[in-house]
């Protein structure tokens, strides 16, 4: 008998300790993509749909975004960037929920935010550049 009830105990316990917590907030989009600034780990490139190439140069492993609630952006080209190349670019950007597109006024090109949690956010840029489908996907950390 005692062994059915301390079964039944562990059951009971492992249960409630399996249940959402219910005052954990669930943030959007937005609020993740504010929440830290973001490093780029990777980059891959695929034009007309052929085999991914890797796009992503050492020079971009320090650079990072930081998106702020007052939707403007700061975009840090680390201190691995050519000399030629700003430190920062400040700007304004704009996010439609409904699409989860993020339109930076420093650029024309839209992006798609294809996979989004605290912990990792993976974007997807789409343009035609010379009658070409170019298709970039890159891969984003919160930076440390």
């Amino acid at each position: 008998m005692k062994k059915i009830l301390l079964v039944a105990i562990a059951a009971v316990l492992g249960f409630t300790a399996c249940e959402k917590d219910e005052d954990t907030p669930t943030l959007s989009n937005l609020e993740i993509l504010q929440a830290h600034k973001w490093q780029m780990i990777s980059s891959f490139a695929t034009v007309n749909g052929g085999d991914p190439i890797d796009t992503f140069e050492e020079e971009l492993s320090d650079d990072y975004y930081e998106f702020k609630s007052d939707m403007t952006y700061v975009y840090s080209n680390g201190e691995n960037r050519n000399a030629s190349d700003p430190e920062f670019t400040i700007g304004t950007y704009t996010y439609d929920a409904n699409e989860d597109i993020v339109k930076l006024s420093t650029s024309d090109i839209p992006v798609k935010i294809t996979s989004c949690s605290l912990e990792k956010m993976v974007w997807e840029i789409k343009w035609i550049e010379q009658a070409n489908d170019v298709v970039i996907v890159a891969e984003f950390l919160p930076l440390k």
